[in-house]
């Protein structure tokens, strides 16, 4: 019997939560928002009745979370290989602004309490779920748009095909993207730019893809996380983790980390591993 896939998204209240639990229900989840904790037990089993096959998802009541013991019907699932913990957060000054917007009340609001104070609140109450949390993602800088296609990427895949790696080349000036698994670092390697006849070009171009691999270290590197993520890849799986987020960065994301991030795709895609590759600041060229 195969094992169900249960999702339980906690956070802040304006972090996400609802774009979260409504575009896991696009994919075939049984949703329910806002639950209590005390009533997960019953849900859960009322689910599994009329939906026994379908994944569940679990949007918590905050108010109703003030410690980990109160979860120990996550923790304790037969399947709990197969279950993870969202937490969703922002800074105080986006989620400020967000209520701004929206002109909604916090649930934690009471008369003699601010929108920063119900938000300090919260985030002191919910402080263990974010430590347990499997994921847990920043919104602050990121759109309606993108937390769905995160969604997509991590619990949008077909169970059965095993671990599905996303693969993404970015700039450090750009930031960090805040949803990576394992992030690595390129900007060691001797860069294109200072050189004026490569620095328009990017690690699309075969110019930059040779000038890159050229290096020894960088076919050093290459060899070496290429073998560390196999055997990740294989015990991440064991674990049922269906989607590992890998960001490779250099400083402005063009050429470097473009060229490592082309290399290892194919080093992984040769070894069988379902390879999603994109970059943030250079997107590949369409074909005509």
């Amino acid at each position: 019997m195969t094992a169900e896939r249960l999702v339980v998204v906690a956070g802040l209240s304006g972090s996400g939560k609802s774009t979260v639990l409504n575009r896991l229900e696009d994919l075939g989840y049984r949703v329910v928002h806002n639950l209590p904790v005390p009533l997960v037990d019953g849900w859960l089993s009322w689910a599994r009745t009329i939906d026994p096959h379908a994944p569940k998802a679990i949007g918590l009541d905050a108010s109703g979370v003030d410690d980990l013991e109160s979860m120990t019907w996550f923790q304790n699932q037969n399947h709990a290989e197969l279950s993870d913990l969202v937490f969703l957060r922002a800074s105080d000054e986006e989620l400020l602004r967000r209520y701004s917007v929206t002109r909604r009340r916090h649930p934690n609001s009471a008369e003699e309490k601010t929108l920063k104070e119900a938000l300090e609140l919260e985030q002191s109450r919910l402080q263990p779920l974010k430590e347990a949390a499997s994921y847990c993602l920043d919104t602050t800088k990121m759109t309606a748009s993108q937390l769905k296609e995160w969604v997509v990427q991590v619990f949008g895949q077909n169970l059965q095909q095993g671990l599905r790696v996303t693969l993404m080349s970015f700039g450090f000036k750009y930031g960090i993207p805040t949803y990576l698994d394992i992030c690595a670092d390129l900007r060691f390697l001797l860069n294109p730019y200072y050189d004026l006849e490569l620095r328009p070009l990017t690690g699309h171009d075969a110019a930059i893809y040779d000038y890159v691999m050229g290096q020894e270290d960088a076919r050093r590197w290459l060899d070496e996380f290429t073998e560390s993520l196999l055997w990740q890849h294989q015990a991440f799986e064991a674990r049922g983790k269906v989607h590992l987020s890998i960001g490779l960065g250099c400083t402005g994301g063009q050429h470097r980390s473009v060229t490592l991030a082309r290399a290892l795709a194919e080093r992984l895609q040769e070894q069988g591993i379902s390879v999603d590759l994109r970059h943030r600041e250079t997107p590949a060229p369409k074909s005509l």
